[in-house]
């Protein structure tokens, strides 16, 4: 089981969390007739970690199969951190947020869920 929140608490470090976005869960991409998205999370919008870590603090199920989490970018002062997806399996990575010497991934610096 993982949960968006801790992994991203666990990138972010001391960094304070600047600012989130949420994308639409995978529910709510095949549930697109229904009138509210999946727990109710304030989607494409620029918002605070306050606001956003209680929508992103659910358990889910992180293997192949469906992604079944919200897509987010969230800014630290040095770092963008985010969800990658593949098949269904997901997991944190971050990108620098400015210019730096470091060694890229192909899905950025912590990349994959079988490096979380």
């Amino acid at each position: 089981m993982a949960v968006i929140s801790d992994w991203i608490e666990n990138i972010a470090g001391d960094e304070t969390i600047e600012a989130v976005v949420i994308g639409p869960h995978y529910r709510d991409r095949f549930n697109s007739d229904k009138d509210e998205n999946f727990n109710a999370a304030p989607l494409n919008k620029v918002i605070s970690w306050e606001v956003a870590k209680p929508f992103l603090s659910y358990e889910y199920v992180n293997g192949y199969g469906g992604a079944d989490c919200h897509p987010v970018f969230v800014w630290t002062a040095t770092k963008i951190i985010t969800i990658t997806e593949y098949d269904g399996l997901t997991g944190p990575t971050w990108l620098p947020r400015n210019p730096i010497d470091i060694e890229p991934g192909f899905d950025g610096v912590e990349a994959a869920p079988w490096n979380a």
